[in-house]
């Protein structure tokens, strides 16, 4: 775990390496199936992670951590519901959707505002409130969005 001085700019960096390493490899034609596989996985391992921590010491409630959390909890229930329908390889033909980057926006912006709190006071927490509402809302509706594609597609198995 991170000394709580280290972990704002650990995410800082973390979200500022992950938005250029997907561009990069957009711009230079070098995305791998792999490459598209480990990307989503690393990002929830890393916000499993930092929400973990911040769980862990207090800073977060569960209650927050749900409600920023809807997407993934709403992709996973797609998800399966997808393998049981398509078969294991179902999920592997969503791409990403612009709603699902927001939501991610969202969940580093709430990340932000809690390692931010102590520092700065009442100034930031009056901002908590409303920014975990905005993060449910967005995370919500990309989560639906998700599965509402996804079951649009054409049926594989």
């Amino acid at each position: 775990m991170l000394p709580p001085d280290w972990r704002l700019p650990a995410v800082i960096l973390a979200a500022i390496s992950d938005g250029v390493d997907g561009q990069l490899s957009r711009w230079l034609n070098a995305q791998s199936k792999l490459g598209v596989l480990l990307d989503p996985i690393a990002d929830k391992v890393f916000f499993v992670a930092v929400v973990g921590t911040l769980l862990w010491d207090g800073s977060v409630t569960w209650l927050e951590v749900i409600l920023i959390s809807l997407r993934d909890l709403i992709v996973i229930v797609g998800a399966m519901a997808a393998r049981l329908r398509d078969g294991p390889q179902a999920w592997t033909r969503m791409p990403p959707r612009w709603l699902g980057k927001l939501a991610t926006v969202a969940q580093f912006v709430f990340i932000a505002v809690v390692l931010l709190e102590p520092a700065l006071g009442t100034h930031v927490a009056d901002w908590r409130m409303p920014i975990v509402l905005v993060a449910a809302t967005v995370s919500a509706v990309s989560g639906i969005d998700y599965v509402w594609t996804y079951a649009r597609l054409p049926r594989t198995g």
